[in-house]
């Protein structure tokens, strides 16, 4: 059995023993009470942390990242060249999943991407293409209603539901692209507009976050039910009904005093969270040894200077791997290293020489 079904055992009890039904908020991922107060810079509580270079040539340039996924020991990358891309674990190019065109295999642009132990799933407008782990294509669903995101979960998908009037809602489909349930009808708050990223919980629970709030819609992939719960019990942590005032101010989520989240991902034994109060950065780590904070504001001495950055595009890994990742364009690196902000301590340093024309680096590490 997986670690992290040892991580949310008790929350996975309470679910199981009084969860009624379709939006019922049953309890929270952390206790306030316990979260643990960590000092130092971020870099001193990981024991692994590897810089992994993405192999660059004519045919896998990268561009801009829209989404990128870790699944079954490699890197899924769907990016502004409007292919899906593969990648081993050590950063050595694997092949082009499909190509651009109008015939069967073939998409015209790309809207999401997923991937599970058989198949890999491409989203294009409103049909969804399945090829096999070794790209060759399979077959073609076609969807009767304009899908946005999709995350591959037991006998169907999570999905981003657009309807012709501009609505957006949340939903499961089937594997036949019919869908069977829709929740979370699009409001201002809630910002559906944002990208939809689904962590897994536990081996048959998903998390959304909802907009910058303290706030979680789930989903259970057996019981096939959506319901709600909050981050942590903080009575400062931002609900999604206090966005509506923040609207109203016009202020900038810098100039909020209030405990924000946002970047939640999951490896096999631990979710982590970034979270943002009176313009400084958090980051929550929950695992088998209980829930820890760090304060990530201080750059020096640690493992990213792009604070913002690093909490937004915190990947999850579903398999057994142990690690968490995110990604770093080399220009930007580059940048850093003309501003100074990357000192030769840093593990950076490391990549003076990179070009600023080759593909981005993926950043591994995991927590002690």
């Amino acid at each position: 059995m997986k670690k992290r079904s040892f991580i949310i055992s008790v929350l996975i009890t309470a679910l199981v023993s009084s969860c009624g039904g379709s939006g019922e908020k049953v309890s929270t991922v952390m206790d306030k009470s316990n979260i643990q107060e960590c000092e130092g810079s971020f870099s001193t509580s990981l024991s692994k942390f590897e810089i992994i270079p993405l192999e660059t040539n004519d045919d896998c340039l990268i561009g801009e990242i829209d989404v990128i996924k870790k699944r079954n020991g490699r890197y899924y990358i769907q990016s502004a060249r409007k292919t899906l891309l593969v990648f081993e674990e050590d950063g050595r190019f694997v092949m082009q999943v499909g190509r651009i065109g109008g015939g069967p295999g073939e998409y015209e642009i790309l809207s999401d991407i997923d991937v599970d132990d058989h198949y890999i799933y491409l989203l294009s407008f409103n049909k969804l293409l399945v090829y096999g782990l070794d790209g060759s294509y399979q077959k073609t669903i076609s969807l009767k209603q304009n899908v946005r995101t999709i995350r591959k979960v037991k006998d169907g998908f999570l999905v981003m539901l657009n309807t012709p009037v501009g609505e957006n809602y949340l939903g499961y489909m089937d594997e036949n692209g019919e869908v069977k349930l829709s929740e979370l009808k699009k409001t201002k708050q809630l910002r559906l507009v944002r990208p939809v990223s689904w962590s897994r919980l536990d081996d048959h629970t998903f998390a959304y976050q909802k907009s910058y709030s303290n706030n979680l819609y789930c989903f259970d992939e057996i019981r096939k039910e959506f319901y709600e719960m909050d981050m942590v019990n903080d009575a400062e942590a931002m609900t999604l009904n206090d966005f509506e005032e923040i609207d109203t101010k016009g202020l900038k989520l810098t100039e909020i005093s209030r405990l924000m989240f946002d970047g939640l991902a999951s490896s096999v034994n631990q979710l982590v969270v970034g979270g943002m109060k009176d313009g400084n950065m958090y980051l929550y780590q929950y695992g088998v040894d209980g829930a820890r904070v760090f304060d990530t504001s201080e750059v020096e001495d640690n493992v990213t200077y792009s604070q913002w950055a690093f909490l937004k595009n915190i990947g999850s890994c579903d398999s057994d791997d142990d690690c968490l990742f995110t990604y770093m364009e080399t220009n930007v690196l580059q940048e850093a290293f003309e501003k100074g902000d990357v000192m030769d301590k840093h593990p950076y340093s490391l990549l003076k020489e990179v070009d600023e024309e080759n593909n981005p680096v993926i950043l591994r590490y995991r927590f002690r």
